[in-house]
């Protein structure tokens, strides 16, 4: 994969995950169908593999991989997947940044 990439997978799976937080409250405000909208959005997206979490006051209340970790792997992607993440950090940063501010 390319470095280009790699950095727009980390954004575009941080911008998809966004409508999931704010449902995140507890493991049990979450969505029945939240990994059928996640699969379904990677799928549109034509993202390989993505992992996505939520963490609520220090307790992990979601976590899960989707897709491969490289295309034709086969190999599966699963919450303990580490992705590089670059420089695509002050992005990540300043969005943070924006949603406090609000």
């Amino acid at each position: 994969m390319t470095r280009l990439f790699k950095r727009l997978l980390v954004v575009i799976t941080f911008f998809l995950a966004q409508p999931f937080f704010f449902y995140a409250q507890d493991e049990s405000r979450l969505p029945e169908n939240i990994d059928d909208w996640i699969e379904s959005s990677r799928q549109d997206w034509n993202i390989p593999g993505m992992a996505v979490g939520s963490v609520k006051d220090g307790k992990v209340i979601y976590a899960k991989g989707f897709g491969e970790k490289q295309l034709g792997s086969g190999a599966s992607v699963d919450a303990n997947t580490i992705f590089s993440i670059a420089s695509v950090s002050k992005n990540m940063t300043a969005a943070a940044l924006g949603i406090s501010l609000e």
